[in-house]
């Protein structure tokens, strides 16, 4: 189109190197509007990670950014070692009042919990702005900075009895989050991001600096997924700062940005809950290429009757609830199988899955296939779709079974209601009973099964295909660049 790039496209933990919803959409996205050129900026947790999806030609830039696991991001930026050392220096030598009053700003703000976004944003754009000419590895590495830090901690009394330990993982998470003030942000036409996180500080800092309009898509709430792992994560006296740290950074995602897409009105009423203003929110369902994703003979693993699941191996994915529950099914299906397709790194909650397989004597009945590219046969290759959820956004492990003509079991959580209609049947989340009741009785009832598998694909054809999804947010981009 233009000279200038058409949009800075932003994620965190997802596309292209992690399989997954997120970057199911974010591949749609890209390859579905071919006349949009992009720059993509992904945040990684560490930058040991290979591409799972071929990056399109209509991405123009692409800078992955590592924040844990290296030594300082530059080394994956390209940056000349002349401009390293120069900023080394300047760090070094020049004062510091600057960036140390940006940051307590910046830190004040976010102990507020969302009450202070216009000092947020104001603290976020001075120290990008800072760190274009000073390197941010030797600032936070200096006395000055830890006694700051911990000065502004102990002024709250509701964190003064923190450990010295919590103060240095609070401190040290929130300058690896910081880190993403580092990486050169692109004057482009439009900024979208894929997730209310800290990698929206960019779309501000564009937003600030350039007027650039800024879109979020949401697919997950960032906000109550970020709760749900604090909740089991940390001792209680973290637990109030973590809280605020997240819903601060979420806030200032919604009132920063132009335009609210969640994937689900489950979405919406949460970010209108969360202080959006419901105004700039507009809901644009995810899509399923139907051409892909359809029913088709495949040789299967078993004459056995089987269920599958295409997830991560994820807490908040409900694969523990499961397999639990395929301890109900085998009370009245005793042959029947569970096809586990997906991975994940969570270690320690895989090896629950395993031990809980173990111990319910389901070994024979519950088999972990491992991440699959060929998504269709998986699908394909059983008989009914489960999905056992504890948080969802609008699950492609659904809509993408739902285009294969398979009914479906899931849970009731996010937009999968909206997603499923009247073509599958809806369980509480977490009780792995109703889940293995209702998986018993598509198993058994191949009539009513079939009929909700032809409703399954009807509804994806009507509602849900690829080609809605990407001429609505044909629509939205060019509706803002034409704004611009």
């Amino acid at each position: 189109m233009s000279a200038q790039t058409d949009v800075l496209f932003l994620t965190s933990g997802t596309y292209p190197y992690y399989a997954g919803g997120v970057s199911t959409w974010a591949n749609s996205l890209l390859t579905s509007l071919p006349e949009y050129d992009f720059h993509v900026i992904s945040v990684v947790s560490n930058p040991h990670v290979e591409e799972a999806y071929k990056i399109p030609r209509n991405v123009k830039g692409f800078q992955m950014l590592p924040i844990w696991g290296v030594s300082r991001p530059e080394e994956y930026y390209n940056t000349p070692m002349r401009k390293i050392l120069k900023n080394v220096y300047s760090a070094r030598t020049r004062n510091m009042e600057g960036f140390l009053g940006s940051f307590e700003k910046l830190l004040r703000s976010i102990i507020s919990g969302g009450e202070r976004n216009n000092l947020l944003a104001e603290s976020i754009t001075e120290l990008y702005e800072h760190l274009q000419n000073h390197d941010y590895r030797t600032l936070v590495r200096t006395e000055r900075f830890w006694n700051l830090f911990t000065s502004i901690i102990e002024s709250y009394k509701e964190f003064e009895e923190l450990s010295l330990f919590e103060a240095i993982e609070i401190c040290r998470t929130i300058v690896r989050e910081l880190e993403v003030l580092t990486v050169d942000v692109p004057k482009t036409r439009l900024v979208h991001s894929s997730i209310a996180s800290s990698v929206g500080f960019l779309a501000v800092v564009a937003k600030l600096r350039d007027k650039t309009p800024f879109i979020l898509t949401e697919h997950g709430i960032y906000y109550r997924e970020r709760v749900l792992d604090i909740a089991g994560r940390f001792p209680k006296r973290q637990k109030s700062f973590w809280i605020r740290f997240e819903r601060s950074i979420a806030k200032l995602n919604y009132e920063y940005a132009d335009l609210i897409a969640p994937v689900s009105k489950f979405n919406a009423r949460w970010e209108g809950y969360l202080g959006a203003d419901k105004g700039k929110i507009e809901v644009i369902y995810n899509g399923v290429d139907t051409d892909r994703f359809k029913p088709m003979a495949v040789d299967r693993l078993t004459s056995s009757p089987v269920i599958t699941t295409v997830t991560r191996i994820d807490r908040l994915k409900g694969v523990l609830d499961l397999i639990s529950a395929m301890a109900t099914v085998r009370e009245k299906v005793p042959n029947a199988k569970c096809l586990i397709f997906g991975s994940g790194s969570d270690e320690t909650y895989l090896q629950d899955c395993l031990k809980a397989r173990h111990s319910l004597g389901l070994s024979d009945s519950v088999e972990f296939m491992g991440f699959t590219t060929e998504t269709p046969r998986a699908f394909n290759s059983g008989d009914v779709v489960a999905l056992p959820s504890v948080s969802e956004g609008f699950p492609y492990a659904l809509i993408e079974g739902m285009a294969c003509e398979k009914a479906s079991v899931a849970t009731d959580v996010g937009g999968v209601g909206e997603a499923l209609g009247d073509s599958g049947i809806l369980v509480p989340p977490r009780d792995s009973t109703r889940l293995g009741e209702a998986l018993s009785l598509l198993l058994t009832d191949t009539l009513h099964s079939r009929k909700l598998g032809l409703a399954a694909r009807d509804r994806i054809l009507s509602e849900y295909t690829v080609s809605k999804f990407a001429e609505a947010y044909r629509r939205v981009y060019q509706r803002w660049m034409d704004q611009q």
